[in-house]
């Protein structure tokens, strides 16, 4: 199954060719046997085709959708000063996925956009967030940063603290070992993810406006 990944990835990173890509991930489909295979399919179906809704149905046959607890927010739009949202997971191949069950949840006010109903909602990796955070990195990125004598994970809790809980930014937690989703809402739940996962923790940032902002 890895073979026929790898060989559309790179059919598609190098030679631009998708129908070919998407072939293979087909092919690669039909030797997955667990869940990580899935995962791995996925993932490729979305980093290299950004086909995220053919990626969510890939994970839907092998994984299903994680269960979402109660998410209070804020959510919202740049426009009108919410709409960045920190994501905290413990697994990286189907992470965009993830994140889509979530905006699918909460993004559902339907606009008229160039002639069409649409989705009110638009996404941007946080490249404005006012932090010593940057996107899709680890604990151990963020830590090389801070100087001081704290531990790694020390470092990396009271920084989420001080940059994201305490200034009422969402931080979402996708827990891949337990299939949720949930917020934490304060330092005792964060104290808790960063020991139980520490080595495997990446941050993703996003900020979210009306589709008429992108």
């Amino acid at each position: 199954m890895d073979h026929y990944c790898n060989i559309a990835g790179s059919i598609i990173k190098y030679l631009g060719d998708k129908d070919w890509g998407k072939e293979l991930y087909s092919k690669g489909l039909d030797k997955a046997e667990n869940v990580k295979d899935y995962r791995n399919i996925a993932a490729g179906v979305t980093y290299h085709l950004e086909d995220e809704d053919w990626a969510a149905e890939i994970l839907k046959e092998g994984d299903g959708p994680y269960e979402i607890a109660p998410l209070s927010g804020p959510f919202g739009y740049m426009r009108e000063g919410d709409g960045t949202v920190v994501y905290l997971s413990n697994s990286e191949p189907d992470i965009f996925v993830r994140i889509k069950q979530v905006t699918d949840l909460v993004y559902d006010t339907i606009v008229e956009y160039d002639g069409e109903k649409v989705v009110d909602f638009s996404e941007y990796e946080g490249d404005n967030f006012d932090s010593e955070l940057f996107d899709d990195c680890s604990i151990f990125d963020v830590v090389e940063m801070i100087e001081g004598s704290l531990s790694d994970e020390d470092k990396f809790e009271l920084l989420l603290n001080k940059d994201i809980l305490s200034k009422g930014i969402a931080l979402i937690f996708i827990d891949a070992e337990n299939k949720t989703i949930s917020q934490i809402e304060n330092i005792d739940e964060l104290h808790k993810i960063i020991l139980r996962d520490k080595d495997d923790l990446r941050i993703y940032i996003r900020e979210y406006d009306h589709v008429y902002d992108y």
